[in-house]
């Protein structure tokens, strides 16, 4: 079976548009016949083949000679800095070949033909394909084709289209060759709106089809979507989509200038040492060296790996691993060698790692320098309980360094700091400088890190007090500083900077229905560009720690303000607000948030002893209560299903309307093995996708709705597409853990039953045994009860009889059961005999294994035997016994010498009667019968028949 999956490569950092070109191919290497397999070639030097092909017809060549090698020169200069030295390519490029067959005629599929027939014309030119590891086959498109390369998973074979040049051939070279040594795409954890997620789509093509809701009917034609959600829900807890070739620092995902391949893919080629990586287990300061460095040193870390079981805390429920690795000595870009990249890497083996956006609301989504977590800034998973926090830089080149803090939460009495912003001015010349002083405090007693955004693209950290100089160009910028105590908690102010003019501006506040401020909301003015994937008008802020904001919004032009808080959802304004502001003008725009429901799991009690079957799980919300709630189980811990009774099995439950509480009862089930303390975790999610009635004209159409996803609802004028919300928010009170106590006894004897390696036999009289085995505590004589299933050979009618009970004597560790069977003459095919150990109700001892099974062979039948008998009323009947399965004629002789054929049977285990006719009654004196079977058996006759009885 071939296994493909198409991938969008993204042609730039940029946000440009993709072209038809910007698609990989991936197949399996099973269908690539006679190619070795390339996987575990990552190491030392090997050799390459760059064929240079033509179709028929084609005059001139695709690639020369020379610019073939150039572009393998580039290739072989990134594996050699990638690799850090440890793997070499030398390649050959082969002379202009002709194909010998018209390109229509390999088809779309026809990689393979294709691949066959060069390395048979490369054999006839003199290049033994077979004496390289790789091949890179240069070639124009085939037909019905837009990908810019194929390539193997795994094993050895590249495909380039000569209509890819303009995509970066060296690059694309490099990413194929990536799928050769095993490595899957590089994705992007994304959170904007799910078009973004569907290459090539177009207003038209998506509708029906998720993240579209099902059964939209007659709205299909509906165009409109709503700003706010055009924008997206950029949060690290909400459901996010898998953006392929996503990662913007990956060659494997969107990484525009060869910076390579991600650490955890350079571990899972090798070429990173378990030496070079530092795993964090505990609180800790991790000194991180560029992973783009020339060559590895001893005793340095180049990537840091955050070992956490994270079951139960990521969205999918899936165990994830944080890496976190940076940038320093192949740019001088400080946006990019003052940052740390973030990424999950699920633990299951060849998965695709997914880069997490870390600062999403800072403009464009493709740009690596947004998605950094910046020196002085701190990175929260509010599920996991994780800080990450860059603290400091250093060194130059291969010597750059940052240090990151790494704090595992939770830590409930943490209180954030206090923080006030001032500025020399705020109405300055263009060019001037500024300088700007945060006074924080932090009421724990905790070092305090400083990160600055000056709102014109560049930013700082680590000191409380800076100087800004703006350019001329800058009109105005919003100033915004964050104090972080690196464990969760964190201030934020901004100041508005006008330089000459005032801007036009939004400014306002953002609270709950309460009136409380709400922090960290970003705020937008939702100009996204909806299908091609770019957001340059766009302009985001987020609120301070007062809950207020600035937002800098073009002139004259109209601009749609929107606020996005994981949650929460928007009650005030309603959607489709639209300002337009002249230059210099200010309007207020305030935003009420209302809370979505929350979950709170908990178990009643949390520690509950085997045997207890007065444990609940308590699901609790909070917030509104109108709707009903579908809620998600993930299973984790130490425990299994064998451990408790009352899970659902479904992994999912429903709170009706207006429940706050659901109580699901559990058994926690006693067992005999000494485990010590397990735990049970259970987390709830919401659902992915939910069903509906929606009413149209009147009619109740069930819709299928997903989360992320579209669905319709209303705007000033006519619907449109909103993207859907959760049912309810994830926090980390919605995972509960049980710990189970052990109340199994360490001297508790374990009992075992086994079957013996001798079957048991009727003929000649062979015995078999089962035998009982005891580990743990000896010192006691044991008493062991022994039963034999029902419906097999019966104990003391099929074998000598066994007692029920076995004595093992103190001391003693093993006790044989001895069967032996009883030849009861008649054939019967082969009886199990299955002895069973139950578990005793007053726990003396633990059974760990119940039963075992021995099978009794039947006495081997060498003849078959025939028996005349009277049926009770004098009807004569013939018996007849036989090996099971075989078919037997049977002949009938009057007067011993001439035979007859009687009759044709299928002889079965049990004695098969033939009814005699009542006209052989006179001759029955003298009647013999014979079996003649299709084992070449010999002749048997019955013995002559009893006299009738008058």
């Amino acid at each position: 079976m071939v296994v493909t999956t198409l991938a969008w490569l993204l042609a730039s950092a940029t946000g440009a548009a993709p072209f038809e070109t910007d698609w990989c191919k991936v197949v399996s290497p099973a269908h690539s016949a006679g190619a070795p397999h390339a996987g575990g070639l990552g190491f030392g030097t090997k050799k390459l083949l760059f064929y240079r092909l033509r179709f028929p017809g084609e005059t001139t060549d695709l690639l020369s000679a020379r610019d073939a090698d150039a572009v393998m020169q580039t290739v072989g200069a990134v594996f050699d800095r990638i690799s850090y030295g440890q793997f070499e390519l030398q390649w050959t490029v082969t002379p202009s070949l002709v194909l010998p067959r018209p390109r229509e005629e390999y088809g779309s599929d026809g990689h393979e033909l294709l691949a066959a027939d060069a390395r048979a014309l490369a054999l006839g030119a003199g290049y033994d394909w077979q004496e390289s590891q790789f091949d890179v086959f240069q070639h124009r498109r085939l037909p019905g084709t837009f990908y810019a390369g194929i390539a193997n998973l795994g094993g050895r074979g590249v495909w380039i289209v000569h209509e890819a040049l303009a995509v970066d051939y060296p690059r694309l070279v490099v990413h194929e060759l990536g799928h050769n040594l095993g490595l899957p795409h590089a994705n992007l954890h994304y959170t904007g709106n799910p078009m973004f997620s569907h290459p090539g789509a177009t207003v038209y093509g998506m509708y029906g089809t998720p993240p579209f809701p099902s059964n939209v009917g007659a709205f299909t034609n509906i165009t409109r979507f709503d700003s706010a959600s055009v924008v997206g829900q950029h949060d690290v807890r909400t459901a996010s989509l898998n953006l392929e070739y996503g990662d913007p620092f990956d060659i494997m995902g969107s990484d525009p200038i060869h910076r390579g391949y991600s650490a955890p893919y350079r571990k899972r080629l090798n070429w990173l040492a378990d030496s070079n990586i530092a795993t964090a287990t505990v609180d800790g300061l991790f000194r991180l060296y560029a992973v783009d460095a020339g060559r590895l040193q001893d005793r340095r870390a180049y990537a840091v790996r955050v070992d956490r079981d994270l079951t139960g805390h990521s969205f999918d429920g899936k165990c994830r691993h944080y890496w976190l690795q940076h940038h320093g000595a192949l740019t001088t870009n400080m946006n990019l060698s003052e940052g740390v990249q973030l990424r999950w890497e699920p633990s299951e083996a060849l998965l695709k790692s997914q880069y997490v956006a870390t600062s999403p609301a800072t403009v464009d989504p493709f740009d690596p320098a947004t998605r950094l977590l910046r020196l002085g800034r701190t990175f929260t998973d509010p599920l996991a309980q994780l800080h990450f926090t860059p603290v400091a830089a250093g060194g130059l080149g291969d010597d750059r360094w940052i240090e990151v803090q790494i704090r595992f939460g939770p830590f409930p009495s943490n209180l954030p700091p206090t923080l006030f912003l001032t500025a020399t001015t705020t109405n300055a010349v263009p060019g001037s400088e500024i300088t700007f002083t945060a006074t924080a405090s932090d009421p724990d007693g905790h070092v305090l890190h400083f990160f600055w955004d000056f709102g014109d693209g560049t930013f700082t950290n680590g000191n409380a007090v800076v100087t800004h100089g703006y350019s001329g160009a800058s009109a105005a910028a919003v100033v915004r500083c964050e104090a972080s105590d690196g464990q969760g908690g964190v201030a934020s102010r901004h100041l508005l900077v006008s330089l000459g003019q005032q801007p036009a501006r939004i400014t306002g506040h953002v609270r709950d229905p309460a009136g409380r401020p709400l922090a960290h909301v970003q705020v937008h003015n939702g100009k996204v560009d909806m299908f091609s994937g770019t957001q340059p008008e766009l302009v985001t802020t987020d609120t301070d720690s007062s809950g207020s904001f600035t937002l800098l919004v073009a002139e004259n032009r109209p601009v749609y303000p929107g606020v996005f808080a994981y949650g929460y959802r928007v009650a005030r304004p309603a959607p489709g607000l639209e300002v337009t502001l002249p230059a210099g003008v200010s309007t207020n725009v305030d935003f009420i948030l209302e809370p979505l429901p929350q979950l709170r799991l908990s178990f009643n009690p949390s520690v509950a002893a085997e045997g207890n079957s007065n444990v609940w799980l308590m699901l609790t919300r909070t917030g509104p209560a109108d709707e009903a709630l579908d809620v998600v189980l993930h299973y984790g811990g130490t425990t299994d299903w064998s451990d408790l009774d009352g899970l659902p099995m479904s992994y999912q439950l429903a709170m009706p309307a207006g429940m706050t509480e659901l109580e699901v009862p559990l058994k926690v089930n006693r067992d005999i093995a000494v485990e010590g303390l397990e735990t049970l975790v259970v987390t709830a999610f919401p659902p992915r996708s939910m069903v509906r009635g929606v009413v149209t004209e009147g009619v109740t159409n069930w819709v299928t709705f997903h989360h992320p996803g579209w669905e319709l609802r209303p705007l000033p004028g006519d619907p449109a597409w909103f993207m859907t919300e959760p049912q309810w928010a994830v926090s980390a009170e919605a995972t509960a853990t049980l710990t189970i106590e052990d109340t199994t006894p360490p001297d508790l004897p374990r009992v075992s039953v086994l079957a013996g390696f001798t079957q048991p036999k009727e003929h000649p009289p062979t015995a078999g045994c089962f035998s009982i085995v005891r580990e743990g505590n000896t010192n006691q004589a044991l008493e062991v009860e022994c039963s034999f299933s029902e419906g097999q050979a019966i104990n003391g009618v099929d074998f000598v009889r066994v007692p029920e009970i076995v004595l093992m004597a103190p001391g003693v560790t093993n006790v044989a059961v001895s069967i032996l069977p009883l030849d009861d003459g008649v054939p019967e095919g082969p009886e199990a005999v299955e002895l069973l150990l139950p578990q005793p109700p007053d726990f003396r001892y633990g059974v760990v294994q119940p039963r075992a099974r021995l099978i009794i062979e039947d006495s081997p039948m060498a003849v078959h035997r025939l028996d005349f008998a009277w049926r009770f009323g004098g009807d004569r009947v013939l018996a007849i016994y036989g090996n099971l399965g075989q078919t037997s004629f049977v002949e009938s002789s009057t007067n011993l010498t001439d035979w007859e054929p009687f009759t044709t049977i299928l002889l079965q285990w049990q004695p098969t009667t033939v009814f005699i006719p009542p006209f052989w009654s006179e001759p029955m004196r003298f009647y013999r019968s014979r079996l003649i079977t299709d084992t070449n058996s010999s002749p048997t006759r019955s013995p002559f028949p009893p006299p009738r009885p008058e």
